[in-house]
């Protein structure tokens, strides 16, 4: 089972997004830039069995009215092969839970995202 630990160590974060293969809009910069601009950073840890198998910066802005919030993953979650179903999984929890509005977006650095339940 992969669980979601938040990150706000900048050194990890950014060799953890390294060693995954992750794009620069993923590294801890990018989310800072971001924040500069109406935007907040999270940056979580997938972990399973105490290794991290996945991470993803989650910038979030607010929306008007009843429309609670944006959240919007730039180029990411990075993951290890073969993790990217349960990664995004529990990406989806995560942001349920702890970051709930109208709608989460996801723009992945590759052609091929995973199928998973709920995304177009």
């Amino acid at each position: 089972m992969i669980t979601a630990e938040v990150c706000e160590d900048a050194g990890v974060w950014d060799e953890m997004v390294l060693d995954l293969g992750g794009h620069p809009l993923q590294l801890w910069g990018w989310g800072v830039l971001k924040s500069a601009h109406n935007w907040q950073a999270r940056r979580v840890l997938f972990r399973e069995n105490e290794m991290t198998v996945g991470a993803a910066q989650i910038l979030f802005r607010p929306l008007p009215g009843p429309f609670k919030r944006l959240s919007y993953v730039p180029r990411g979650p990075v993951y290890q092969d073969g993790k990217g179903r349960e990664v995004y999984e529990t990406l989806v929890a995560y942001v349920k839970l702890h970051l709930p509005g109208t709608v989460l977006t996801v723009e992945p650095d590759s052609d091929a995202a995973p199928e998973v339940e709920g995304f177009q």
